[in-house]
């Protein structure tokens, strides 16, 4: 069904902008009566020419650097033409009459904030204008793709049936598609390779999306889109066909010629689609179809790249396993490490047991006087194994050192003249040590079942995803001299695949597993992952989300994971909306009721281990710093000196509340820090429970704040499974599968072996 009810009041609304807006009347008007066009036959396709002299100002304008930064940019609200008023259509976008129109009825769709060009984060915005435009196409140019304000994120919207690809779509090319690459088409019969994803409006796509999207970006260094079109639209079943023309030019060479070659042509999505506009009526009787074949050959990619992108995407697919698997796990790196064979060991097919020290020397191990390149030592039986010295809470308030034990395999490396000690275990074995240290085996037995399902996909998808990761050391963002944005990942682990700490999963030995519970927990849910689109979701969970869940892209990367979204802790749910200052204040204030505000202590006692036991009040806190405690603090942390701190504003919000850039401002200087982790590292000697938190600022002396009190809501990140809540949600009585579907919408579970 189409939301046809939506399509009319963006008819009503068009025709009052008509009524209200003489001069872009005109040029609709004009469009329609003066305009011209002609066909033409392509390798059999059908090619329209548009002779439409109002759009020399899209045609012709500078979208470099320098000359965005000179104009003011026209698609802000503060800088439109009196006349042309919004229409509200989803969340952060407003509906726009484009003032240079191509199409009978032509729209721009605007990002309500200021913020470049981008189309992957914001795929899902763009299947549902799909959806709520289902009578018009929309489509999307990328920022050196024939956008005319890169510096503004926007799509566009306009008349079905004008654009050739898209009215003679189910004529002449749905049947040419070359076979679905994990639900992505190649159409292989257009002037130029064009991608197609099918889909359902009823399906987040964004998934299918960044597989195409990585596989295109083979400059992943500079930071930028790769070159890009969309062109799409809904049918009356729902169906939704996604068109997307790789580029590799932005305009073709005869746009720059002086001479009578020149043809002032600049393709975008519409062009891409096979309807070319000219500016001039001397460019238009220019084009034939060889001219028109060869513009858009010139600034589309080869049917040769087009096969080495299908390959990839073909190739980068997840291979799931069907066998349990064995993973190692850094457990600590020191100059020296002893440690207990409690079970015999085999070194070399030799016999080893009680206890060994080794150390490192000359960038060797040292074991028994003699120096070796690595030391393996391979068990007996199931192996077992103690370390008297292992640090947990590494850079925490909890940080300790104390006595663990182990199963599996022992594997030994000399790195940065450090030993480095790993422990390869089968996964099973893992996460029975994982699901008790990150909470008490006493927990419900229902959370226990969720948290191992989570806790075994999370780690199954670091694996898998290890060779994607786009940094070696964990840490991604940048620093500028105003700006320091920086998450943190689990890193690309080059000597094994996860570390023991809270930097991964805790993993604290068979010493932390304390009744049958947990180890039937992982029995019985043996092999059972979450999955999204085919892929083992990147599961993440915090203690306690504070009643409101956050989204990934506001902790982490920013791209849209359609199931870690921002939603309320408590069924039903509403989606977040705690992105203004105000929601903010007032969410953070009250005590909503939700599965995580709980005051029993003895289920408390039961989800947090002995050292979190020490954190209380985390459901709302409060933290107050002097002026001077601040002004030290930072300074501490971040090596710059602010001098006086006059203020600490947050800029930016995600959904759940939590902060992902906040502006410290000091007499001496000013710095805009984020994302959330690095804000709360910042705010304490160790780590603020968490980002979402407001700032209130005590009585002035000389001008500035003599306090700063912080009132925050939660514990940790907020993303993905309320770790609290979920105990809750399970002595409540409901089942692990109704755990995992309220804090992972879209995804599903499946046993893998």
């Amino acid at each position: 069904m189409n939301n046809t009810r939506f399509d009319t009041e963006c008819i009503s609304f068009f025709q009052k902008q008509m009524h209200e807006w003489p001069a872009v009347n005109q040029r609709f008007t004009a469009l329609q009566q003066q305009c011209k066009t002609k066909n033409l036959s392509v390798n059999e396709c059908r090619i329209s020419v548009q002779y439409n002299p109002a759009r020399v100002q899209s045609a012709k304008a500078k979208t470099d650097k320098a000359s965005i930064r000179q104009r003011p940019c026209f698609l802000c609200e503060a800088n439109r033409p009196a006349e042309q008023t919004s229409l509200p259509i989803l969340e952060g976008y407003q509906l726009l009459v484009n003032p240079f129109p191509i199409l009978p009825v032509h729209f721009t769709i605007v990002s309500t904030r200021h913020r470049p060009q981008e189309i992957l984060r914001e795929f899902t915005a763009y299947q549902t204008l799909l959806d709520k435009l289902s009578g018009f196409i929309v489509f999307y140019n990328g920022p050196k793709c024939g956008a005319s304000a890169p510096d503004h994120l926007h799509f566009q919207a306009g008349s079905r049936g004008y654009v050739p690809i898209e009215a003679d779509w189910k004529s002449v090319y749905e049947s040419n598609l070359k076979v679905s690459s994990h639900g992505i088409f190649l159409l292989r019969q257009f002037p130029v390779p064009v991608f197609v994803i099918r889909t359902h409006r009823d399906n987040n796509a964004t998934p299918i999306f960044r597989n195409l999207y990585q596989a295109l970006n083979t400059d992943k260094a500079n930071g930028e889109e790769p070159m890009l079109n969309l062109l799409g639209w809904q049918e009356e079943n729902g169906e939704q066909i996604i068109l997307v023309f790789p580029r590799k030019k932005h305009r073709p060479d005869a746009y720059f010629y002086e001479d009578d070659r020149q043809i002032s042509i600049s393709p975008g999505a519409i062009d891409m689609g096979g309807l070319l506009i000219a500016i001039n009526e001397q460019d238009y009787q220019k084009v034939t179809a060889s001219t028109a074949s060869h513009i858009l050959k010139e600034v589309g990619i080869t049917l040769e790249q087009a096969d080495e992108i299908w390959q990839q995407i073909h190739n980068s697919s997840q291979e799931l396993p069907s066998a349990e698997p064995e993973i190692q796990v850094g457990i600590l790196s020191d100059p020296t490490i002893s440690f207990l064979l409690k079970e015999p060991y085999l070194f070399h097919d030799e016999p080893v047991s009680g206890k060994q020290t080794v150390s490192c020397q000359d960038n060797r191990l040292l074991w028994n006087g003699k120096l070796y390149d690595q030391i393996e030592l391979t068990p007996e039986g199931e192996g077992c194994f103690s370390l008297p010295e292992v640090t947990i809470g590494i850079q925490f308030h909890w940080q300790k050192k104390e006595e663990q034990t182990f199963k599996g395999g022992i594997r030994l490396l000399c790195h940065q003249d450090k030993v480095v000690f790993i422990n390869k275990v089968k996964v099973e074995t893992y996460l029975s040590s994982v699901i008790c240290s990150e909470m008490n085996s006493e927990c419900p037995y229902e959370f226990l079942k969720a948290s191992a399902i989570i806790s075994r996909s999370w780690v199954l998808s670091q694996i898998l995803q290890k060779n994607e990761k786009r940094s070696s050391t964990g840490i991604c963002g940048y620093s500028k001299e105003q700006e320091i944005i920086r998450w943190y990942e689990q890193s690309d682990h080059k000597l094994f695949d996860v570390c023991a700490d809270d930097h991964c999963q805790r993993y604290q030995g068979i010493g932390r597993i304390k009744s049958g519970k947990s180890l039937q927990a992982v029995t019985e849910t043996q092999g059972e992952v979450l999955l999204f689109d085919g892929e083992i979701c990147d599961a993440r969970f915090s203690k306690c989300c504070g009643g409101m869940t956050e989204e990934y892209a506001y902790c982490w990367e920013d791209r849209k994971i359609p199931y870690l979204i921002s939603h309320s802790d408590s069924i039903p749910s509403t989606r977040g909306q705690l992105s203004s200052e105000t929601a903010a204040e007032q969410w953070i204030k009250e005590t909503p009721s939700c599965f995580c505000n709980t005051q029993d202590a003895t289920l408390l006692k039961q989800i947090l281990n002995h050292y979190d036991q020490s954190t209380q009040d985390f459901f709302r806190w409060k933290v107050t710093y002097t002026q001077s405690e601040i002004s030290r603090l930072l300074k501490e942390k971040m090596q710059v000196d602010f001098g006086t701190v006059l203020d600490i504003v947050p800029i930016e919000r995600g959904p759940g509340g939590h902060i992902s850039r906040l502006k410290i401002i000091g007499s001496l200087c000013t710095r805009i820090v984020g994302k959330e982790l690095e804000i709360r590292k910042m705010l304490s000697q160790s780590h603020l429970y968490s980002s979402a938190f407001i700032v209130e600022k005590g009585e002035n002396k000389d001008g500035a704040p003599q306090h700063f009190t912080l009132y925050g809501a939660g514990w940790g990140h907020g993303v993905g499974m309320c770790q609290i809540g979920a105990a809750v949600m399970g002595k409540k009585g409901y089942d692990y599968r109704q755990i995992l579907a309220h804090y992972y919408p879209h995804a599903i579970i499946k046993k893998l072996y």
